[in-house]
This record gives C-alpha cells, sequence and structure tokens, in this order.
C-alpha cells in the first residue's frame, strides 16, 4: 500500500471476492466450488480461501451436503439483495442467463439491452473467462446502428417504437459510415427480422444478438455476445444456437 491506496494485488482480491459473491447470489439454490470454478475462471484453491473469508464474515454460507455455498446471514441483514435481485425476478433472469452462457462459451463479451426513453442501453454486461464482476444496470448508451443487440431492439420492437428512434437517430448522421444511407439499413432491418438474430462481422470484430421475449410477447430486451480481440470463436453457428436457446427459455 502506497499513501493508504490499496495496490493491484488488494484491488484483484476484492474484485474476485465481489465476483464470488455476485455468483453465488444469482443461484438460489447455492453453487459448489467447482461451479464457481467453471464461471469465474478461477482455481480452486483461489477461490476456497476467498469464499472461506466471505463465509467467516457471514457474506456466505457453507452447506456440507452438498457443498454449496449460499447467501450468508449478513446479507439477508443487509438493505437489499444483491444489485441484479434487488431490481426483481426480470434482473435475476438475465443474470442467470449471462452465466450460463459464460459457463458455456468461456470467452467473449456477454451483454443484455433494452430499448427505453428512445435510446438502446447496454445494462448488463459480463466477460466470460474473465474474474471481472458482472456490471448490471449500468444503463450504458449504445452507438446507434453500430452493435448487433441495437440492430436486434429496432427490428424486433414496435414499429412506433423503431420509427421514434429513427427520428431522433437520423442514419445519415448517426450510421452513414457503415450503412450508408437509410434505405440499406432498413433492408438490414427486415434481413434480421426474417433470420431472427442480429449480426455484425466488422473488423472490430464479430456481433450477435437475439431477442428475448415475455411470455405475453413483449419485447424485452436483446441477449449478445462478441469476440474479444484476438480470440475468435471457432464455432460461430454453436454460439448462435447456445443464445437462441438461452433466449427461447428465457422466460419459460
Amino acid at each position: 500500500m502506497k499513501n493508504g491506496i490499496p495496490g493491484n494485488a488488494s484491488v484483484q482480491s476484492v474484485e474476485r471476492a465481489l465476483s464470488i459473491l455476485e455468483a453465488v447470489l444469482a443461484e438460489p439454490e447455492g453453487v459448489s466450488l467447482a461451479g464457481l470454478s467453471a464461471t469465474l475462471g478461477l482455481k480452486k484453491p483461489t477461490l476456497f480461501a476467498l469464499a472461506g473469508t466471505l463465509v467467516s464474515r457471514g457474506y456466505l454460507r457453507k452447506s456440507d451436503s452438498p457443498a454449496r455455498y449460499h447467501r450468508g446471514p449478513f446479507c439477508r441483514n443487509l438493505g437489499g439483495a444483491a444489485p441484479a435481485e434487488s431490481k426483481g425476478s426480470h434482473d435475476a433472469v438475465v443474470v442467470r442467463t449471462l452465466r450460463a452462457l459464460a459457463r458455456e462459451l468461456r470467452r467473449g463479451i456477454l451483454i443484455y439491452a433494452e430499448l427505453r426513453d428512445h435510446e438502446s442501453r447496454t445494462e448488463f454486461r459480463l466477460e466470460a473467462g474473465s474474474a471481472k464482476p458482472l456490471e448490471s444496470r449500468v444503463g450504458r448508451r449504445q452507438a446507434p446502428y453500430s452493435t448487433a443487440s441495437n440492430l436486434c431492439l429496432l427490428a424486433f420492437s414496435p414499429a412506433e417504437l423503431r420509427e421514434a428512434y429513427l427520428q431522433l437517430h437520423p442514419v445519415d448522421e448517426f450510421g452513414a459510415g457503415l450503412w450508408r444511407s437509410e434505405s440499406v439499413f432498413r433492408r438490414k432491418l427486415r434481413a434480421v427480422a426474417r433470420a431472427g438474430y442480429a449480426e455484425l462481422d466488422q473488423p472490430s470484430g464479430w456481433r450477435l444478438a437475439v431477442p428475448c421475449w415475455a411470455a405475453n410477447g413483449e419485447l424485452l430486451g436483446a441477449l449478445g455476445v462478441a469476440e474479444e480481440v484476438g480470440a475468435p470463436f471457432e464455432n460461430r453457428g454453436r454460439v448462435c444456437a447456445l443464445l437462441i436457446q438461452q433466449a427461447q427459455s428465457f422466460h419459460s
């Protein structure tokens, strides 16, 4: 520590402990050490030591048969649950879905986006295979017309919402560099609607997004994945199938 500021190792330990806490809180039935290792991409001895500290401080509770980590008494005594859960069951579903995809894919950047107040926003973000904590309800505005999730939201939203977005963000101003004209962009949206998902393959990487629907047919958001620089997916078809499967079971 220098001048009262914790060093990188201390910060990393805090981030990992918070990732463990988030992973456990997202699983109502608890999670095993092996499950934490698969989800977070950390070695079991590291997880065992950090989880043991969380247990001793009351943030987690450990059951013996089966051996799993659960929400501890101190978490229940706080003013609320983890940020994702405090927003209700919908956010808890999003978190579980992203973590399930992270376990399957082990790489890539996973996001969940929503169209609100005429803006496309990334609300949840998780880097698969990383110890970084899941970002929840960040409300990060997406640049118009440049992401697969933005295209997905526009393609499957009601016409009045889509047209309002296009009026506020003229394609000729916000997307001319990628789409050349509004007519070209509208053809892309129609192609997305026919395919059932949005796909962008650009020099910056491949991106895919699929719509998530409520039981009543309402569009809830878009589930997306992006390749990380230098780490392309070996089988993009499998990635697409996994996202569609997770989206279909979103609220089943």
